[in-house]
């Protein structure tokens, strides 16, 4: 988990990471001033069976709140694409397909895709540096942009949201069975 971190978390800045039990609606929210203490609260809530953990993958100014205005670095572009019934593909293999087209129009190639969850796919664009919230909107807006001219069907909200929230490698996606989110490439 420590080894997905690294290239994701700008060292400045708090890391957060949420957590949301079956027992009780809503999010919780955590922050933490290194990568270390995210990665031990991420692997010591997951321990639990009820718990959803899920991280954003910008840093934030204040330890208060996970919002866009507190958001302070980001190292990666993202997308969320959905994947199952009633989702914008039926599965997995169908989102891979559409995000190589993808990445053939534009010669986009993600650092990084990320089963996350049964059906799910992460993609990251890992950047050469930690943009500021103002300048990674813009390359964020670009990215969404581009995904509705190609026609791929990625989460329009968390393409472009410095406050997102997506699950991290490493831990299980609890909604059905459990299953591990990891590494595709």
């Amino acid at each position: 988990m420590s080894a997905f971190f690294a290239p994701m978390m700008s060292a400045n800045g708090f890391r957060c990471l949420c957590r949301m039990t079956r027992s009780a609606p809503g999010l919780r929210t955590n922050f933490y001033e290194t990568t270390a203490e995210m990665v031990v609260a991420a692997l010591k809530f997951d321990a639990d069976p009820n718990v959803q953990v899920f991280y954003a993958p910008f840093t934030f100014r204040e330890p208060t709140r996970r919002t866009k205005e507190n958001a302070f670095f980001a190292c990666s572009l993202w997308l969320d694409i959905d994947c199952g019934p009633g989702k914008p593909y039926d599965t997995r293999d169908e989102a891979l397909e559409a995000l190589r087209g993808f990445t053939l129009a534009l010669g986009w190639k993600p650092s990084l895709l990320v089963a996350s969850g049964p059906a799910g796919v992460h993609a990251y664009w890992l950047l050469d540096k930690a943009l500021p919230r103002d300048e990674w909107l813009l390359r964020a807006r670009r990215l969404k942009n581009a995904c509705e001219k190609v026609g791929l069907k990625a989460d329009p909200v968390r393409t472009a949201d410095p406050a997102s929230l997506l699950r991290p490698v490493g831990v299980r996606h609890k909604k059905g069975r459990p299953v591990f989110v990891e590494i595709l490439s």
